[in-house]
Parts: C-alpha cells; structure tokens; sequence
C-alpha cells in the first residue's frame, strides 16, 4: 500500500489531534540530525510503527519535526512531520 506524503502528514495530524495532550516543559528539545525512535501508539500510522528509527531533518518549532524513517536498506519508509509526543531519544551507536 502506498501513501503520499500528505496523506501520511494529514493522518498524523489528525492521531495527534485526537490522542495527543501536550504538556508543557516535559519534552525535550530535538536538534537537526538527531536520531530518535518512534514512541508514540503502536500503529502510528500505515507506514510507520512504534520502535522505528528515523532522523530529524527539520525543526518546525512548537514541539513539531520533521523526520525521515529508513528501511535498512536506506530507502526512506516515510518521511513526515512528528510531535515530539511521539519521538523518543536514541543514544548514538
């Protein structure tokens, strides 16, 4: 199954609206390249799932990032804008 990018984008947002109450002060700031997992439910969306690994390539302030997700191989799996609600902090390998 394939999803456009904003389909996923849109998808997100609306997981976020519904599921998502931000408190202020207790996440972390993420910095461009960071690498952060996926924290946020179990099927985050279609393409992305909890545990999955990704980079931060954009911070668009307000707790929000964007993030590329990558199959081993290197191919992008999904690239799309993240809460930090839903981003955890990976300690670099």
């Amino acid at each position: 199954m394939h999803i456009e990018k904003h389909t996923l984008s849109r998808m997100v947002r609306k997981a976020v609206e519904v599921s998502i109450i931000r408190v202020e002060g207790a996440m972390m700031p993420f910095e461009m390249s960071s690498k952060v997992r996926c924290g946020g439910p179990k099927t985050f969306c279609d393409e992305l799932h909890f545990g999955d690994v990704g980079y931060v390539i954009e911070d668009y302030g307000q707790g929000n990032y964007e993030v590329e997700f990558s199959f081993p191989n290197g191919d992008t799996k999904a690239q799309l804008r993240v809460p930090e609600a839903f981003l955890e902090h990976v300690e670099p390998s």
